[in-house]
Parts: C-alpha cells; structure tokens; sequence
C-alpha cells in the first residue's frame, strides 16, 4: 500500500523552505536534541539516516506532515524527522506543538499513520512489520502550566527505551508489551497447517464448492472473513494482455507494440528454460512461481513515502523485464505465463491488512480444482512455499480480503508450508 502525497513531494528534494521562511531544522533545537537521544537509546546513526525535514522544502514537509500525520501546519511549530527509507520502516519524528493543538488528536493521527505503516510492510516484510507493530506514539509537556509541548513517532528498534529518552522519563516507567522477535521466517504462531496436497494428480479432490449468490454478504456467508472494502489507494489494474495472447498462437509478432514485443521476447526465453515435454500443468506452475521468486524482487519504493513508484511496476514489464514490482506486478506477470503455459488462471484484485491495503494476487485452476497463489507474499523466503497452492480459508487467516461471492472457493490444497 502507498499512499499518495500531492506532487510538490517529487519535486522538493531540497535543503530550506520557502523564501521568507527559515529551514524548519533551524528552529527546533528541543525537538533536536530529544530526537538525538532517540536515535541514541535504539543504537541508530543520525549520519546513516535521511533527514527528511532538511531535505524537504517548507511546503513539501507541511504536506509531509499532513498527509502522513494528520497534523496541520499551524498545529507545529518546529520538528526533526529521521528516516531508514526504502524498504526499512524505521521512522522517528519529534514535533513541537503550537498551543492550540489537541495533544490527544496529534497522537490519534500518529496512531493511524503507525497502523498503515504496518500494512505497508505485511505480508512483504515480516521483520519491518513485526517493528511497526510495536511502534508507539507519545507526547509531553503541558499548555497548562506553559511548558513546550512534544509528541514523537517512534517506529523504531527497543521502542520503550526510545520513548524513556524522549520523555526524560525512566525506561521502566514506560515498558509496554514485550518486543517481538524479528524475523523474516514464517510465523510460527500462524494458524497450524492442514497437511500439503501440492500435486492435485497425485491424491483425491474435494467437490466442487456450492455457487455463493453475487448478492450475499461476504462474512454473513463466510464466518470470520473480515469485510472486503476495497482501498482504491494503488493502480491495481488488470494488464491486457491479449495482443501478446495473440501472437503467441500465432507466431505473428508483427502487431505487437515495443513494449509488448519486449515481454513477448521475455515471456519465450523463461518458458524455453522452464517447460519440458509432457510436464503437468502443476509442474508447469510451480516451474513458473520459482522462477518469479528469484528472478524478481518487490520494488521498495512503494514502501518509500518519498519515492516514485515506476508504473512498470504494476505489470508484468516489472517483474519480468526489470526484475521488480508489486503486488499487482507480480499478480499480472504469473498471470501472464500462466495463460501462455496454457494453465487455467484468474488474477484477484483483492486487499490485506484488515482491507486497508490494496493487495493482488492469483489462482490456478487443476483438475478441475481451484487454488489460490500468492507470488509476492513467499518473495525471498526460500523453499518456504507459504502461500503456494493453498485455500481460500487459509488466504482469509492469513489477512487476505478479496469479493468472497465473485471469486472461485479454493477448498482443496494445503494451508501453508
């Protein structure tokens, strides 16, 4: 999920602010020091770290703060803002209030943004997404008896200790839950999975599911699903790949545009290394999503709040000609190969996050029996097959939302491995 700020973002990649206004760093020696200590309580270099309100101009890092925020201009006077960028979520920000703001309504809008920030990584980077879950945001001071006023985001490492420093306040007095441990592996207290069916030739299948009315409403008839709502945040157009479809039974490239001719070409020279004579449909689907998953990576820049997503990214040209994309890439590129292959395949352009992120992915059909694949969610895990072949029930426990009445039911597979 990237959320979108106005365009003067992409463009304000300059120290200052705007003509008659001082640099904002200039002015917040307090919000300085307490975000150094910060930096300094969860072992973190200022120098290896953006400073994002220095490298921004005034209006752009009013937007910023706005957008991410939800905190207008007149609502802060000063502030020092820290960030990893790419595909790191470590975040600290410390902002002097003006006296007019509501303390509780600054810290509801840290909250929201700390509750998107972890669905920007879910499911892509259980790590980053394990450290956003434990961020915290807090504020000191008081209007009432004239002291500054402070409120800090803090997404970073030991988040107890980082709030002790910024407060002034003992460690112990601000200890919450217990941090996680960070990893990128599978969550070992993900729901127990039913045991593997990978190759559908090779056991019996469950019968067809009964047709759901289009009109039902998704949890009502699917109990424990979280309502599908969907965010509209990211272009999550489906590619039309017809023309390549074409010319592919054809043989006829003559009509393809440049770019098409370059997946064409792309699309030949990985199935001419996949496919052999005779392969199942399943060996030829499991050949293709190995095969996405080493080739290509997700494109952190839409994990960058100041960074411009390549459109590329959003098709297949991403991951197959640039070697990364996003979800809807990745989504779009299996799909691809998949309809070259000859294998059944439909793309879900569904969400995650408790339906708060835009999200895609796929199914294939085999032997008659549906199964749901998600390329971007097992990207560099290994031979770890997390969400390969798998149930619907299990793409729902594993926070994916999607129109439950208009999609195919996956009740045969695994649930995860």
């Amino acid at each position: 999920m990237k959320r979108l700020l106005c365009a003067c973002l992409a463009l304000a990649l300059l120290t200052g602010c705007a003509e008659g206004k001082p640099p904002a760093g200039a002015q917040s020696a307090s919000a300085e020091e307490r975000a150094l200590a910060v930096l300094a309580a969860c072992g973190r270099d200022a120098e290896e770290l953006e400073r994002t309100d220095r490298l921004l101009e005034r209006e752009a890092l009013e937007d910023y703060i706005a957008n991410y925020y939800a905190l207008a201009a007149e609502d802060w006077t000063a502030c020092a803002i820290y960030r990893a960028g790419g595909a790191e979520a470590f975040e600290v920000a410390v902002l002097e209030l003006s006296g007019d703001a509501d303390m509780d309504a600054v810290l509801d809008g840290l909250m929201a943004y700390i509750d998107a920030r972890e669905g920007d990584f879910t499911g892509y980077s259980p790590a980053q997404a394990a450290l956003v879950r434990e961020a915290r945001a807090v504020g000191t001071g008081s209007a009432a008896d004239g002291t500054a006023r402070f409120a800090a985001l803090l997404i970073c490492e030991d988040a107890a200790a980082a709030e002790a420093a910024f407060t002034g306040r003992a460690a112990e007095e601000t200890e919450g839950p217990a941090p996680v441990p960070v990893s990128d592996e599978p969550d070992p207290e993900s729901p127990a999975p039913a045991p593997p069916s990978p190759d559908p030739s090779s056991g019996a299948s469950a019968a067809e599911p009964e047709p759901v009315p289009a009109q039902g409403d998704g949890p009502a008839r699917y109990p424990g699903r979280v309502t599908f709502v969907r965010p509209g945040i990211d272009d999550m157009t489906v590619y039309d790949s017809s023309a390549i479809r074409a010319a592919w039974a054809s043989g006829d490239t003559s009509q393809l545009t440049e770019e098409e001719r370059t997946l064409y070409d792309r699309c030949k020279e990985v199935l001419d290394s996949l496919l052999k004579e005779g392969m199942s449909d399943y060996r030829k689907e499991l050949a293709v999503y190995n095969w996405l998953r080493v080739n290509a990576v997700y494109d952190e820049d839409h994990q960058d709040n100041l960074a411009e997503l390549d459109p590329a990214s959003n098709t297949p040209y991403g991951p197959l000609v640039n070697g990364k994309g996003i979800c809807i890439g990745f989504a779009n590129s299996f799909q691809l190969l998949m309809d070259l292959c000859g294998v059944e395949c439909i793309t879900v352009v569904g969400a995650s996050h408790q339906s708060t992120g835009d999200h895609a992915w796929n199914m294939v059909r085999l032997d008659g029996d549906w199964y749901c694949v998600d390329v971007t969610w097992d990207l560099g895990k290994g031979r770890v097959k997390r969400y390969f072949n798998v149930t619907s029930d299990w793409m729902a426990k594993t926070d994916h939302q999607w129109d439950y009445a208009s999609v195919p039911e996956a009740v045969t597979g695994g649930g995860g491995r």
